[in-house]
């Protein structure tokens, strides 16, 4: 893959057989910002400082879209979905899976003992359209 460095960057030049009619960008610089960490044979294509996905050593794989916006697929099969605002799942259909308790919803039947009664409250962190 080539693309060009942004307008302004500082970069590293090279002459092709040593002849100056002949530059070439032999490396871009750190464009004045702090030089982004990358373990050793760990992968990363990144958009700016706070956009990047990460291809790790151990198979994990991270998306940050921005700062506290984050999605992590790890190889022991973990999902990780970090947001700094809303988390929002909307499909037809949404299962969650995985051998847990059962999830009730607001307005779900629920009985406790011999009494049965309905829910109507929740968390007011997950809502259901």
């Amino acid at each position: 893959m080539y693309a060009l460095p942004e307008p302004g960057t500082l970069v590293r030049i090279a002459y092709y057989d040593g002849n100056p009619a002949y530059p070439y960008v032999d490396g871009v610089l750190s464009e004045g910002k702090a030089v982004v960490q990358v373990e050793p044979g760990e992968y990363l294509v990144q958009k700016d400082t706070d956009t990047w996905v990460r291809l790790k050593p151990d198979g994990e794989i991270e998306v940050q879209a921005a700062p506290g916006v984050v999605l992590r697929l790890k190889p022991d099969g973990t999902v990780e979905l970090l947001g700094t605002a809303v988390v929002r799942v909307d499909a037809p259909r949404v299962e969650l899976a995985g051998g847990g308790p059962p999830v009730a919803r607001v307005g779900d039947p629920v009985q406790v003992g011999a009494a049965i009664g309905v829910i109507i409250g929740g968390s007011s962190k997950v809502f259901s359209g």
